[in-house]
């Protein structure tokens, strides 16, 4: 891991204001790679913008999510489920 991170800052890294920022600025060809979330990648594939995410590896820094169940709402042990098995398989299938 430390030798990624030298090797990131060799090449003079940027910060920017959010994680969709980082995407436009790599679909506009500003920056050859950004570290950002899917659903940005995602949004921005939606625009047309040729950008890709990396495929999952070993070294794919994975950050994980919380969510809040509502106390009393019917259908939040369907919906936790479902988002289970969502990121279940999106891990599974990289």
């Amino acid at each position: 891991m430390a030798g990624w991170c030298r090797g990131l800052n060799s090449n003079k890294p940027f910060l920017v204001d959010g994680n969709s920022a980082v995407v436009k600025q790599v679909a506009r060809g500003e920056a050859w790679i950004g570290l950002t979330d899917s659903d940005d990648i995602a949004a921005e594939q939606s625009e047309g913008s040729p950008v890709i995410a990396m495929p999952m590896t070993e070294e794919t820094l994975l950050i994980p999510n919380t969510m809040a169940i509502l106390q009393g709402a019917r259908t939040r042990r369907r919906h936790n489920n479902y988002l289970i098995t969502c990121s279940a398989g999106r891990f599974a299938n990289g």
